[in-house]
C-alpha cells in the first residue's frame, strides 16, 4: 500500500493540529464571521469532482442523476492509528434561504461509526434527503431504506445551502479538509444555473483555495474560460493566487492520442506554458466505470494511478513528474493550506476571543433559574404590585398610566361642554340672522373671525322656549319647574354615555399597563405570568363593577336641579341677562332709528348710500348718527315718496316682514320675551354648574373607586389567589418559577456554544505556543 503522505513527521503533525482547528471553527459557523482558509473544489458535473473524493477518501459518493451532488460536501480527513472510520453529519447554517445566527448553527449526526465503506451510500442518501427535505424530521429520515430514499423525491429542493459532512479517519490518511460543490449542469435551466453559481460563488471568495476541476480532453481545446468553474475562479481570483487546476481523466484522451503534438498539448498544460496560473495544476487519473463496478479497493486506486503514468511515456518522462498523481496534489495543498492557516491564527484567536464575550453576555442577560422558588415567587408578586401602585399613583415618565388617563379626562370634559345649550336671544333663526354681527360677543362658536354661521346642532331659540312654557301647566306670567327641567335634560342627555365612554378609556388602559407589566416581570416565567394575568383580569372585573354604580351616581346626582353655590349661579344668570338684554336693545336701538329718520334731500342721499351698503353686508347698519353736507335743492312730492319707500326698504330682511311707514313711527314696544330670557339664562347657569361639578367628581370617582382600590387590594389578592401558603405551596412555587423553554433552551446552547469556544481557543493558544 502506497500511503497519500507521511503522517509520522513532525511537520505532519503540525498539519494535523492545524486541520482540525479549521474544522473546529468551520463546526461553529465562524466561517460566517471571518475568512477561515479552506480547499473548495469546483467544476462541471462529469469533470471528475466525485472520482478526486473517491480517490482521496476511498469511498463511492452518490452518482445517479437524481441523487448527483445537490448540497456542498464537506470532507474532513484525519490520520490515525485507529480502522478506518467514517461518520456523516449535516450542519444547517440557512432556513429558508437565510442565514442562521452564529449561536445557531450546528451539526445534526446522520450516522455515526460507519467501518464499511458500502454504508456509506445510504447514509449519504438519507444525509441529502434531508436537506433538500427541510420540513421532514430528522428522525424519520435516519430510519428511510434505501428504496425509498430511491423513490421519496417529491417536492424537494433542487440544491441546498445546507452542508453535509463526512469525518474520515483512517490510519494512511492525510490531514486535510474540503468543500466538494455541486457541479455546474450544462443546457440547464437559467435560474438553475444562478443558483448554482451563487452557491459556489458564496464559497469561492477570501481566503480559500480553489480547486477547478477540468477534463483534459478540456483543457487542450481552446479556450478554457468558456468553462463556468473558470469562469467563476477568474471573477473571484483574477491573478490566480488562490486556483489550483486539477486534470482529469487524462487515460480518456490517452485512448485517442497518437500524435506527439497532443501529448504536447497535455504537457503544455501541466508544464505552466498553457493556461498558466501561479500554483499550476496537476494532473490524476481515477478509477473508470469499469473498475468502480468492480469495487476496486483505495489501495488498488492508488496502484493504478501510479502504474498509468509510469507507463505513460509523456507522462513517465515530464520534468513535472511531481504534478502528476494524487499523491503530489495532496501533498501540496496540505501545504499551501497550512501556510495559509499560519497567516491567519490571529485573527482565529481574536475573533473566538469576541465570540466568547459575546455568548458569556448572552448567558449573563439571561435569567438565573430561582435558587428558591418560594422567596423567588414572593418577591416578584411584591415587585409587580408595587410598580403598578406607582402607576396609579403617577410617576415622572412618558406615556404612563396617570399620564394617559389625564388626557381621557380632558376629552371628557370637551365632550360634556360640547353639550351645553346654545341658547341665542332672538325670536327664530331668521331674526338671528339680521343681527348675526352681535353674536361676536356670545358663545365661542361665533367669536371666530369672518362670516358668521348660524343653524348650529343645538341652537335654541325664544320661540322654542316660549313653546316649552306654554306645554307646561301654570298660571300666566309663572314659568313652571317642569319647563326649566324640560331644557336641562335636553343638555344632560348624553351625559350618561359620554361618562361610561370616558371609564371605558381608563378601563383599557389599565388593562394595557397590565399587560405591559407582565410582559416586562415574567417574559421568562409563563407559568407565574399566566396566573398572574388571570387573577387580575378578575380583580379589575370585581372592581369596575363596584365602580360603575359609583360614578353612574356621579351622573344621576346632575338630574335634579340643585346647588349651595348660589354665587356662582346668580352671578351667571346676571351676567348671562345683561348680555341677551344688551343685544336685544342694540337691535331695537337700530329699528328706532329708522322710525326717527327725516325725509329730507340730504338724508335721502345718506339713506341710499345706507341701503347700499346693508344690501351688500346682509346686515342693518345704524346710521342715525351720521352726517353729511346736504347737496342745494329740492324733492319733488314723488322724491318724498321714494324716501319713505326707501326708509322701509332698510329693515326689509329676514324676520322684517310687513312693515309699514306707520309701524315705523310708534314708540319701541316692551319687550314680550323678557320670561324666555330668564328661564334661558337660569338654565345656561345651571348648565355652567353643573358641568363644573361633573368634570371633577367623575374623574375623581374614578380614580378613587376604581384604580386606587384596585392597586391597594392586588397584593394581597395575588398571594391568596396563587395559594402562596397551604399544602402544596411549595410545589406549585416551584412550577411559577419554572422559565420558559426558550430560555431553557437558550442558555444550554449558549453553555455548549461556551464549551466548544473555551476548547477552541485553548487549541489557538496551544497551538501559538
Amino acid at each position: 500500500m502506497i500511503p497519500l503522505t507521511s503522517s509520522n513527521t513532525r511537520f505532519a503533525e503540525q498539519r494535523r493540529k492545524e486541520a482540525k482547528l479549521v474544522d473546529k471553527l468551520v463546526a461553529i459557523g465562524t466561517q460566517a464571521k471571518i475568512e477561515v482558509p479552506r480547499i473548495v473544489v469546483i467544476g462541471n458535473q462529469g469533470a471528475g469532482k466525485s472520482s478526486l473524493v473517491e480517490t482521496i477518501s476511498g469511498i463511492q459518493v452518490l452518482r445517479d442523476a437524481r441523487t448527483c451532488t445537490r448540497a456542498p460536501i464537506e470532507c474532513r480527513f484525519s490520520c490515525s492509528d485507529q480502522p478506518w472510520r467514517c461518520n456523516v453529519y449535516v450542519r444547517r447554517e440557512f432556513i429558508s434561504g437565510r442565514r442562521l445566527p452564529q449561536a445557531l448553527v450546528e451539526e445534526y449526526c446522520i450516522r455515526e461509526g460507519i467501518t464499511d465503506t458500502s454504508d456509506i451510500d445510504v447514509a449519504l442518501r438519507r444525509a441529502q434527503h434531508w436537506v433538500l427535505n427541510p420540513n421532514s424530521q430528522l428522525e424519520d429520515v435516519r430510519d428511510m431504506t434505501l428504496d425509498h430514499l430511491i423513490q421519496d423525491h417529491d417536492n424537494e429542493l433542487p440544491f441546498s445551502q445546507n452542508i453535509i459532512c463526512l469525518d474520515i479517519s483512517g490510519p494512511d490518511l492525510v490531514d486535510l479538509s474540503f468543500v466538494d460543490l455541486p457541479g455546474f449542469v450544462q443546457d440547464a435551466d437559467p435560474e438553475l444555473v444562478q443558483l448554482i453559481e451563487s452557491l459556489v460563488l458564496s464559497y469561492i471568495g477570501g481566503n480559500c483555495l480553489i480547486l477547478v476541476t477540468i477534463p483534459m480532453c478540456d483543457a487542450m481545446a481552446a479556450p478554457l474560460v468558456n468553462q463556468s468553474a473558470v469562469r467563476l475562479a477568474r471573477k473571484v481570483d483574477p491573478h490566480g493566487t488562490r486556483t489550483i487546476g486539477v486534470l482529469t481523466k487524462p487515460d480518456v484522451v490517452g485512448l485517442t492520442l497518437s500524435t506527439t503534438k497532443e501529448q504536447d498539448m497535455q504537457l503544455d498544460v501541466i508544464e505552466g506554458r498553457k493556461h498558466p496560473l501561479k500554483h499550476g495544476y496537476y494532473c490524476i487519473r481515477q478509477p473508470d466505470q469499469k473498475e468502480r463496478t468492480r469495487g476496486v479497493t483505495r489501495e488498488e486506486m492508488r496502484l493504478i494511478e501510479e502504474t498509468f503514468f509510469l507507463q505513460t511515456i509523456h507522462w513517465s518522462t515530464s520534468s513535472h513528474r511531481h504534478r502528476v498523481g494524487t499523491k503530489h496534489l495532496i501533498d501540496d495543498l496540505s501545504t499551501l493550506l497550512s501556510r495559509m492557516i499560519d497567516a491567519h491564527i490571529s485573527r482565529f484567536e481574536m475573533e473566538i476571543t469576541a465570540r466568547l464575550s459575546q455568548c458569556e453576555a448572552r448567558l449573563v442577560a439571561l435569567p438565573s433559574p430561582p435558587m428558591n422558588p418560594y422567596i423567588f415567587t414572593l418577591d416578584c408578586i411584591i415587585s409587580f404590585c408595587s410598580d403598578v401602585r406607582s402607576h396609579v399613583v403617577g410617576i415622572p415618565k412618558k406615556g404612563d398610566l396617570s399620564q394617559l388617563n389625564i388626557k381621557t379626562y380632558e376629552q371628557y370634559r370637551v365632550e360634556i361642554y360640547a353639550t351645553r345649550p346654545l341658547f341665542l336671544p332672538f325670536e327664530d333663526q331668521s331674526r338671528a340672522e339680521l343681527w348675526r354681527h352681535l353674536l361676536s360677543t356670545w358663545y365661542d362658536e361665533y367669536k371666530a373671525d369672518g362670516f358668521i354661521e348660524l343653524g348650529r346642532a343645538g341652537e335654541i331659540y325664544l320661540n322654542e322656549v316660549r313653546e316649552t312654557i306654554e306645554c307646561s301647566r301654570e298660571l300666566p306670567g309663572f314659568v313652571s319647574y317642569s319647563a326649566a327641567k324640560t331644557l336641562m335634560q335636553k343638555f344632560q342627555r348624553d351625559w350618561g354615555n359620554i361618562t361610561l365612554k370616558c371609564f371605558n378609556s381608563v378601563h383599557s388602559t389599565l388593562r394595557e399597563c397590565i399587560e405591559a407589566l407582565i410582559f416586562q416581570y415574567f417574559p421568562h416565567h409563563p407559568n407565574l405570568g399566566n396566573e398572574i394575568r388571570h387573577a387580575v383580569v378578575e380583580l379589575i372585573a370585581s372592581q369596575r363593577e363596584d365602580a360603575l354604580k359609583l360614578i353612574n351616581m356621579m351622573v344621576q346626582f346632575e338630574s335634579v336641579p340643585y346647588t349651595q353655590n348660589s354665587g356662582s349661579l346668580r352671578d351667571t344668570v346676571h351676567d348671562w341677562l345683561a348680555k341677551s338684554r344688551e343685544i336685544r336693545k342694540r337691535s331695537r336701538q337700530t329699528m328706532t332709528s329708522t322710525r326717527d329718520y327725516k325725509f329730507d334731500r340730504t338724508k335721502l342721499k345718506r339713506s341710499n348710500r345706507g341701503v347700499g351698503a346693508a344690501s351688500q353686508q346682509s346686515i342693518v347698519v345704524n346710521t342715525a348718527n351720521s352726517t353729511t353736507s346736504a347737496p342745494q335743492g329740492t324733492s319733488s312730492e314723488d322724491d318724498q315718496k321714494c324716501e319713505e319707500n326707501n326708509a322701509v326698504a332698510v329693515p326689509d330682511r329676514p324676520g322684517h316682514h310687513n312693515l309699514s311707514a306707520e309701524d315705523l313711527t310708534q314708540p319701541a314696544p316692551h319687550d314680550d320675551y323678557e320670561e324666555e330670557l330668564k328661564l334661558m339664562a337660569d338654565v345656561q347657569a345651571f348648565f355652567r354648574v353643573s358641568y363644573q361639578r361633573i368634570i371633577d367628581n367623575v374623574p375623581m370617582a374614578i380614580d378613587h373607586g376604581f384604580l386606587t382600590p384596585f392597586s391597594h387590594k392586588l397584593q394581597t389578592f395575588l398571594i391568596e389567589k396563587l395559594e402562596l401558603s397551604g399544602e402544596k405551596a411549595a410545589e406549585r412555587c416551584a412550577n411559577y418559577a419554572t422559565q420558559d423553554a426558550r430560555t431553557t433552551s437558550q442558555r444550554e446552547e449558549l453553555l455548549a456554544q461556551k464549551t466548544r469556544l473555551e476548547n477552541t481557543r485553548r487549541e489557538l493558544l496551544n497551538f501559538a505556543s
